[in-house]
């Protein structure tokens, strides 16, 4: 839908196309004997970034329309398949999905690695897997690889992992670092490794990654743990 451009003619109509877009499922509102448009939108220098770097912004705007100041409607289509989708449900995850999480989770894996390698092979001595992601953020360039796919089964950390020294872990192969708490629609679990390979365990298997989960691993004696409400270094 566009809206009539209000002021001087004098940008070019690829501009005012930009800054005149607006999304509506066709809901009205009547206010003080007018009827408007309910409408959504992005900000004309955030309609300029769509255009410049090829992203979208994260949020619409809420717009009301008076009906009778609309000299045309022009439909510009669905775009939802160049934004980013609702996320998936775990009964039905997006295409790719368990490979992006396989992804993510050996990239986890390497920026444990590179904590490790700054911290005398030590890893991050945490208390629960939300503390991960405060310690953990500089070792990776996008963020995102700590969400899972599935919104309804974030990774959890083995807690039982945290503040090792790696040479005392004397079975890296099979013993867990990150893994995922619900079982994909095919009944596999991703479970990533110290050392660093991802495996995808069906439900016979899955017994022996909870064992290893609940593993006691080493500590050396004058570590603390980081308090569960860490929320980074002190500025």
């Amino acid at each position: 839908m566009h809206r009539r451009a209000e002021g001087e003619q004098t940008q070019n109509s690829a501009q005012l196309q930009r800054e005149a877009a607006v999304w509506t499922k066709g809901e009205t509102a009547i206010i003080d004997g007018a009827t408007y448009y309910v409408t959504y939108a992005f900000a004309a220098a955030d309609m300029l970034l769509v255009t410049e770097e090829g992203t979208l912004p994260e949020y619409l705007s809420l717009k009301l329309i008076k009906i009778a100041a609309i000299s045309s409607i022009t439909p510009l289509g669905d775009l939802r398949p160049v934004m980013e989708q609702e996320a998936p449900s775990s009964e039905e995850p997006a295409a790719g999905g368990k490979e992006r999480s396989m992804n993510n989770l050996k990239q986890l894996a390497v920026a444990m690695m590179l904590y490790a390698s700054d911290y005398d092979e030590y890893t991050p001595y945490v208390q629960k897997t939300d503390t991960m992601w405060v310690v953990l953020p500089p070792y990776f360039k996008d963020p995102a690889v700590m969400k899972s796919p599935r919104p309804d089964s974030p990774y959890r950390f083995n807690i039982n992992a945290g503040g090792v020294n790696l040479v005392d872990v004397k079975a890296p192969a099979t013993t867990p670092l990150f893994w995922d708490p619900k079982p994909w629609p095919d009944g596999t679990r991703l479970v990533c490794f110290f050392d660093g390979h991802v495996e995808s365990v069906d439900e016979g298997d899955w017994p022996k990654v909870e064992a290893a989960l609940k593993m006691k691993l080493p500590h050396r004696n004058g570590m603390m743990p980081l308090p569960p409400d860490y929320k980074g270094p002190m500025e």
